[in-house]
C-alpha cells in the first residue's frame, strides 16, 4: 500500500501540478520584485506576507484564472483570507466540472477558517483549528471523513527541505523574478501547514477519528502454529452489528503508525472491520522476520482469528497492493474458509519479479531486504542511503566478482539474498509461496485484481494466465491501465508519467473501487461500473475503456513480425514475412569488459531519445492506419551461441510520427529456462535453438498512422543483474575468471515477434 511519505507527495505534486501554468507565465515576466531574502525560514514569517502582496499585484487577470490554487496560496500568505475563501469556491465549481475528488479542498477550507478566526481573535492556531474541524469536518459521514484525511496528510520534512533549497538558491540577492518569489511564497506555505502545523493538525484529528471509530493498536493474535503476530483493529463506533472485515496484511511496519491506522480507519468508514495485520516479527510480534517465507499461513491464522472475533460476521476480504498484494495470493493458496474475496494491487510474486525476474537476479531493491529486515520497524536511516544502493550495482560489475558475493562486497551480510540464491529454478522454495500449477484450479472465490502497464512490475501476466488456464471463466476480474506501481494504488494517479500524460478516463480511485467490489460481493451492492467483463484495460492514447473475457480476446488478430538481416538507415528491418532463406545478425560480447555495458531497460515510458545500451535495432514500416496493441507480445528467438547459456532481453517502443520512442513492452529472460522455469536445460553450443519469451506485461496502446514498431535485442550484461557467462554453472558462482572467451551469438531471420493488435 501507499506510504504517509507518498501521500504527502501526492498532496505536493496536485499542488505542484497545478501551479506549472502561471510558473510558465511568469518565468520570464517584469518588472523583478525587490526583495532582501532572509537567512532562513523563521525570518521568513514577518515578510512573506508582503513579499506574496506583491507578487498578487504583478500576476495578470488571464495568469491568476489559469492557476486558481496558485491565487488561494498567494492570498493565503498575503493574510487576505476573504479572497482565499472566494478562490476555494472557483476551484470547486472547476474541480466539480472535471470530476477532481472534492475532498481534496476540505483541508485548505479548514487551514483558511482557521487562519481567519486566529486573525480575528487573536487566539492561537490550535483553537482556531479545532473549531474549524468541528465545523468543517464534524458534519461529513465517515467515508467522506476519510476521503478529506487522504488529502489533509504533508510531510514536513520534505515541506522544509524544499522551502530551505528555495532560500538557498537566491540568498543574497536584493530581487527576485516573478517566477521564484511565486515559487518561494507557495512552498512558504506548506511549510507552514506540513512542518509548522501539521502536528496540531495531527493530535486534532487523532480526536476526531476517536469519536467516530474504536481503535485498537496493539492487537496480539497466537496462530495454530504457535506464532504471534501483531495488528490493528478498527470499528465504527456506531454501528454494533457484527460485520465482515477487511484485512490488510503488511510487511511495512512504520513507526509513526498513522499510515496503517488509516487503512485500519478507511475500511471501518466504508462499514467493514478494518484489520491491518502485520507480518511475523513485525510492530510488536516477538518472532523472527522471514520475509516472504511465512506469509501463507499466517495470513491463514490472522483470517481464523478475525473468524472467531465478536465483532467479525465470519466473512474475510483482503485488499492491499506490492506486498500486501503477495500476502493475498500467499493466503488464498490455503484456502482459508473464511475468505471470500481478495484485492491485490500490482503485487509481488517472489521468484518472478523480485528478486528474479524470469531466472535472473536482479540487483534492484537490493537494500529491501534490510529495510524491512534489520528491526520491528523499518530501517529507513539504511534504506534512504541513496548513493550506497546507487553505486552498489557498478562497484560490483567493476570487481568482476561472483554475484553471490554481493554483500561482500557492499560490506553487510544478507541472509534473506542468500537463501534466495540457493534456487535459481523457480523450485518448491519459491512455489511454497503462492498459487502454483494445479492449485490455481481451486481459486473458486470471487477476485479483483488491478495492475499498471508502467514500471515493468505487473504480475498480472502470472496470476490471472494461470488462473485461465486451469480454471478458464474463473471468477477473476482485472482493472489494468497506464499506472506505475505507486499509482496502481492510488486514490488519484500522476497526470504526467515518465513523459506520457495519460488519458483522463485513467483517473480512477483504487480504494474507491476496492470498496465497491467488497460492497458487491458481501453486502449484494451492484458491481463496479467498470466492470464490463472480466478484462478492463484502458487504452493509452485513445482515451477509453476496452473490455473482453480474456487476454486473447482483448486483440483480434496478431501482427507476425521477422527478424531481418536487411538493413535501412544503418538499422535492421522487421518485416511482415518470414524471409525466403536463413540467415543472421551477429553479437559478439566480451563479459571482461567492464568498461561498457548491454542494457535495454526502458528509462520512460515516452522519452525524445533512448539508450539502446548496444542492442540491435529492428525497425518495421509506418503502419498506414490507427491500430491498438492490446494484450501480452510474445515471440521465439532462433539462436545459436558458443557456449551453454546467455541471458537476453528484448524491448518493444512504438517511433512515434515525430520522432519520440513509447515503450511498450520489455522482457528479461534466461535462456536455459525459457521452457520451464521451474528446470534448466542448457544449451548446445552451435546449434540452433528456438527460444521462446513470452509473459511481457499485458499492455494496450493505440498507435497512430505512421507510427513504426522498434524491437531491441541484446546479450543482457550489466551491473544491475547477474551476470550469465554461459559456463551451464550455477550462475551466482560465476565471475569474471569464466570470462576468457567472448559470447559468439547469431540471431537467426526467422525468429519472430507476435504483437497482438486490434484495428
Amino acid at each position: 500500500m501507499i506510504s504517509r511519505a507518498l501521500l504527502a507527495g501526492l498532496v505536493v505534486l496536485l499542488v505542484s501540478d497545478s501551479c506549472q501554468a502561471a510558473e510558465a507565465a511568469t518565468a520570464d515576466a517584469e518588472p523583478a520584485i525587490a526583495f532582501a531574502v532572509p537567512p532562513d525560514a523563521q525570518a521568513l514569517d514577518s515578510v512573506a506576507p508582503e513579499l506574496a502582496r506583491q507578487v498578487i499585484k504583478a500576476l495578470t487577470p488571464k495568469v491568476r484564472n489559469q492557476d486558481l490554487m496558485g491565487a488561494y496560496q498567494l492570498e493565503m500568505v498575503a493574510g487576505d483570507y476573504s479572497a482565499a475563501e472566494a478562490t476555494l469556491d472557483a476551484l470547486r465549481g472547476r474541480y466539480h466540472s472535471v470530476g477532481a475528488p472534492m475532498a481534496l479542498l476540505v483541508y485548505p477550507t479548514m487551514m483558511t477558517a482557521a487562519a481567519k478566526e486566529q486573525a480575528r481573535s487573536g487566539g492561537t492556531f490550535e483553537s482556531a483549528a479545532a473549531e474549524a474541524i468541528h465545523r468543517i469536518y464534524r458534519p461529513l459521514d465517515n467515508a467522506a471523513y476519510m476521503d478529506a484525511e487522504y488529502w489533509s496528510v504533508g510531510s514536513g520534512a520534505q515541506a522544509r527541505q524544499q522551502l530551505e533549497a528555495d532560500l538557498a538558491a537566491v540568498r543574497g540577492k536584493t530581487s527576485l523574478s516573478l517566477h521564484q518569489a511565486t515559487s518561494l511564497v507557495r512552498d512558504y506555505l506548506q511549510y507552514q501547514q506540513f512542518h509548522v502545523h501539521q502536528p496540531i493538525i495531527e493530535r486534532l484529528m487523532e480526536q476526531e477519528d476517536r469519536l467516530r471509530f474504536v481503535i485498537t493498536d496493539d492487537v496480539l493474535i497466537k496462530t495454530r502454529q504457535g506464532v504471534t503476530l501483531s495488528a490493528y483493529v478498527a470499528r465504527p463506533r456506531t454501528e454494533a452489528a457484527r460485520k465482515p472485515a477487511a484485512l490488510l496484511f503488511t510487511i511495512y511496519a512504520f513507526e509513526d503508525p498513522t499510515t496503517n491506522w488509516y487503512y485500519a480507519k478507511y475500511a471501518a468508514a466504508h462499514g467493514y472491520v478494518g484489520v491491518v495485520a502485520f507480518a511475523r516479527g513485525k510492530w510488536h510480534s516477538p518472532d523472527e522476520i522471514r520475509p516472504f517465507e511465512t506469509e501463507g499461513e499466517d495470513a491463514d491464522g490472522v483470517i481464523d482469528w478475525i473468524s472467531h472475533q465478536s465483532w467479525s460476521d465470519g466473512r474475510v476480504g483482503m485488499w492491499g497492493g506490492s506486498y500486501s498484494g503477495f500476502a493475498q495470493w500467499a493466503a488464498i493458496k490455503h484456502r482459508p474458509a473464511a475468505l471470500k474475496t481478495i484485492v491485490p494491487y500490482v503485487s509481488n510474486l517472489p521468484g518472478d519479479g523480485l528478486p528474479m525476474e524470469h531466472n535472473v537476479f536482479l540487483t534492484a531493491n537490493y537494500a529491501w531486504n534490510f529495510y524491512v529486515s534489520d528491526n520491528r520497524f523499518l530501517d529507513e536511516d539504511l534504506y534512504n542511503d541513496a548513493k550506497r544502493w546507487n553505486d552498489l550495482p557498478s562497484k560490483w560489475y567493476a570487481s568482476g566478482r561472483p554475484y553471490r558475493e554481493i554483500d561482500a562486497v557492499d560490506g553487510k551480510p544478507n541472509p534473506l539474498r542468500q537463501r534466495q540464491m540457493q534456487h535459481p529454478s523457480y523450485d518448491g522454495y519459491w512455489q511454497a509461496m503462492a498459487p502454483y500449477g494445479r492449485e490455481f484450479a481451486k481459486l473458486d472465490i470471487p477476485i479483483l485484481e488491478i495492475s499498471g502497464y508502467s514500471g515493468n512490475d505487473s504480475v498480472s501476466d502470472y496470476f490471472l494466465p494461470e488462473h485461465d488456464h486451469y480454471a478458464p471463466g474463473s471468477k477473476h476480474y482485472l482493472v489494468i491501465g497506464p499506472w506505475n506501481h505507486y499509482g496502481s494504488q492510488s486514490s488519484s494517479k500522476a497526470g504526467v508519467l515518465d513523459g506520457y500524460q495519460i488519458d483522463p478516463v485513467a483517473q480512477i480511485d483504487t480504494p474507491a473501487l476496492t470498496f465497491q467490489w467488497f460492497d458487491y460481493v458481501f453486502k449484494g451492492g451492484p458491481k463496479p461500473a467498470i466492470l464490463k467483463d472480466r478484462i478492463n484495460f484502458e487504452v493509452m492514447g485513445a482515451n477509453v475503456w476496452r473490455h473482453a473475457r480474456t487476454i486473447q480476446k482483448m486483440s483480434d488478430r496478431t501482427l507476425d513480425l521477422y527478424l531481418s538481416d536487411a538493413t535501412e538507415n544503418g538499422r535492421h528491418r522487421l518485416l511482415r514475412t518470414a524471409p525466403a532463406a536463413q540467415s543472421y545478425v551477429p553479437q559478439t560480447v566480451d563479459f571482461a569488459d567492464r568498461t561498457t555495458a548491454n542494457n535495454t531497460y526502458p528509462a520512460a515510458r515516452l522519452s525524445d531519445k533512448i539508450n539502446d545500451g548496444g542492442a540491435i535495432w529492428y525497425v518495421s514500416d509506418p503502419i498506414t492506419r490507427p491500430l491498438s496493441i492490446n494484450g501480452q507480445i510474445a515471440g521465439a528467438l532462433h539462436v545459436s551461441i558458443n557456449k551453454r547459456d546467455l541471458d537476453f532481453a528484448v524491448a518493444v517502443y512504438e517511433i512515434m510520427p515525430d520522432g519520440r520512442y513509447f515503450e511498450i513492452a520489455y522482457y528479461l529472460g534466461r535462456a536455459s529456462y525459457a521452457w520451464d522455469m521451474s528446470h534448466r536445460r542448457l544449451l548446445t553450443p552451435g546449434k540452433i535453438e528456438s527460444i521462446p519469451f513470452s509473459r511481457t506485461g499485458i499492455v494496450s496502446r493505440q498507435l497512430s498512422a505512421g507510427s513504426r514498431l522498434l524491437v531491441l535485442l541484446t546479450v543482457n550484461k550489466n551491473g544491475y543483474t547477474q551476470i550469465n557467462y554461459g559456463t551451464g554453472k550455477d550462475v551466482s558462482d560465476e565471475s569474471i575468471a569464466d570470462a576468457a572467451e567472448p559470447l559468439n551469438v547469431r540471431w537467426y531471420t526467422d525468429s519472430v515477434v507476435h504483437v497482438p493488435v486490434a484495428d
